[in-house]
């Protein structure tokens, strides 16, 4: 192999041009919807919303006077153990089939396995992460 670099390295050309052409494919990709979006922005306007200033100063504001209501800090509670019994829920399951579809499908019990459930275990396994975001949809 002729070593095409000055230094004496060795550099396949082939490959770098083509991961080089992708990327500034993207870049340009990239930069030509930035260019459209701002071509797109009414300059002669305000910028800011004029209640905008009213809204951070509220916002802001609660933070240093939390509501501390029996009712809202019931609902709070409320929300947080529905929470943390939606994420044990999950991680269990996840856990309990997760583990063994892991173990069938390295082939450590069976070789012949391995092969069979890459395919179906790892779609099994989709589908349970799949779980958190349509009970929370």
């Amino acid at each position: 192999m002729a070593c095409s670099n000055w230094k004496g390295w060795c550099v396949r050309a082939s490959s770098r041009s083509r991961s080089l052409e992708g990327r500034g494919l993207l870049t340009l990709l990239l930069a030509a919807a930035l260019g459209l979006s701002l071509l797109s922005v009414d300059w002669t306007g305000g910028l800011l919303h004029s209640r905008g200033v009213s809204s951070a100063v509220r916002i802001f504001g609660s933070i240093f006077t939390p509501e501390l209501s029996p009712k809202f800090l019931g609902l709070a509670l409320e929300a947080t153990w529905k929470t943390l019994t939606f994420a044990v829920t999950g991680v269990t399951l996840a856990v309990g089939i997760g583990l063994p579809l892991s173990i069938a499908a390295s082939g450590v019990v069976q070789r012949g396995m391995a092969a069979n459930l890459h395919s179906g275990g790892s779609q099994v396994c989709a589908g349970v992460l799949a779980l958190d975001e349509l009970v929370w949809a």
